[in-house]
C-alpha cells in the first residue's frame, strides 16, 4: 500500500472528534424559524435577490466581482478519495472511500472524512483477517451512493455488501445542511420524542399493509415473535429525499428476511409535519 496514502489515513486517525454537531443543529433550525417570523426581513431578502438577479443579467462585470465571493463559489460535493481492490484465489474486496469536499466547517469536514477513512480501514482489516487461511469463497464490497445534492441537502449513503456463505447488505447515511454546514441527526428534526411512536405507527400499518398484499415479509413484533419490530430507534438511520422527504431505512436482515434487502419506507410529510421543528429539511 502506498506510504503516503498511509501517511494520510494516519494523519485522518489523528484528529481528535468533538461532539458538537447535533448542537449546532438544533441552533441552526432554531435560527431558521426565527428568521421565518420576520416578515419584514423577509420582504427586504426578497427584494434583495430579485435586485441581486437583474444585476447579474445585465452586468457583465457584476457577474465577474459576484464569482470572487466565496459563498457564491462554495462547492460541497463528494469525491472518492481512495479505492482499493484485491484478490485472493476465490475472495474479491473492493472498497471506494468517500471524500466529502468543500466544507468551510473543518471540524465537521474532518469528522466526516475521518470517520469514512476508518470505516475503511476496518474493512479492509476484515478482509485480511477473513482470507489469512485461504479456505473458501469470501467477497466484501463497499461504496457510496449520494441520493440527495441540491442547495440545501446533502444525503450520502455508504454501503458494505458481504458475501460468504450467504451475503448481507448494510447502508449508513449522512445528512448536511450545506448552507450551515451541519450533520443533521434524526432527532434534531423534532420538537421532543413523539417523532418515534409517529412514525413507527406509520411504518407498522404499510409493513401490515404489504403482507397482506403479498408483496413484502417483515419480522413484526407479535406472541409468535417478540423480537420482531416495534419502534424505529430514536437515532434510527434515515435520510432526506429529493423531494424533501423522510425516508427511514433498515439493514438486510433488521426487519425482514434477507431476500428482501435493506429496506426503506418513505413517511409522508403530513404523518409528521405537526412534530417537526421546522420545514427547512422536511416538506
Amino acid at each position: 500500500m502506498d506510504r503516503k496514502l498511509e501517511k494520510m489515513k494516519k494523519d485522518y486517525l489523528n484528529i481528535p472528534i468533538p461532539n458538537e454537531l447535533e448542537k449546532q443543529t438544533h441552533r441552526s433550525i432554531k435560527r431558521y424559524r426565527t428568521l421565518r417570523r420576520i416578515s419584514k426581513n423577509a420582504i427586504f431578502l426578497a427584494a434583495s435577490i430579485l435586485l441581486f438577479i437583474t444585476t447579474v443579467n445585465i452586468s457583465p462585470a457584476a457577474a465577474s466581482t459576484l464569482s470572487d465571493i466565496p459563498f457564491l463559489n462554495k462547492v460541497i460535493k463528494v469525491v472518492t478519495i481512495t479505492e482499493w481492490k484485491e484478490t485472493k484465489k476465490n475472495s474479491e474486496l473492493d472498497i471506494k472511500t468517500p471524500e466529502v469536499t468543500g466544507l468551510e466547517n473543518k471540524t465537521l469536514s474532518q469528522t466526516l472524512n475521518q470517520q469514512y477513512v476508518q470505516e475503511s480501514k476496518e474493512l479492509y482489516s476484515k478482509f485480511m483477517q477473513e482470507t489469512a487461511n485461504d479456505n473458501g469463497n469470501y467477497s466484501l464490497e463497499s461504496g457510496y451512493i449520494v441520493k440527495t445534492d441540491d442547495d440545501l441537502l446533502l444525503s450520502l449513503g455508504r454501503y458494505t455488501i458481504e458475501t460468504k456463505a450467504s451475503a448481507a447488505e448494510s447502508i449508513r447515511y449522512d445528512t448536511i445542511d450545506k448552507q450551515n454546514e451541519l450533520l443533521i441527526t434524526l432527532p434534531s428534526l423534532f420538537k421532543d420524542d413523539s417523532y418515534i411512536d409517529a412514525i413507527s405507527s406509520y411504518i407498522l400499518h404499510e409493513m401490515n399493509k404489504q403482507m397482506k398484499a403479498d408483496i413484502g415479509s417483515y419480522f413484526v413484533k407479535s406472541d409468535t415473535d417478540p423480537e420482531g419490530f416495534d419502534k424505529i430507534d430514536p437515532y434510527q438511520n434515515f435520510y432526506i429525499n429529493k423531494q424533501h422527504q423522510l425516508v427511514i431505512c433498515f439493514n438486510e436482515y433488521e426487519v425482514a428476511p434477507g431476500y428482501m434487502g435493506t429496506v426503506e419506507f418513505p413517511i409522508p410529510s403530513d404523518v409528521i409535519k405537526d412534530y417537526l421543528v421546522s420545514d427547512l429539511y422536511i416538506r
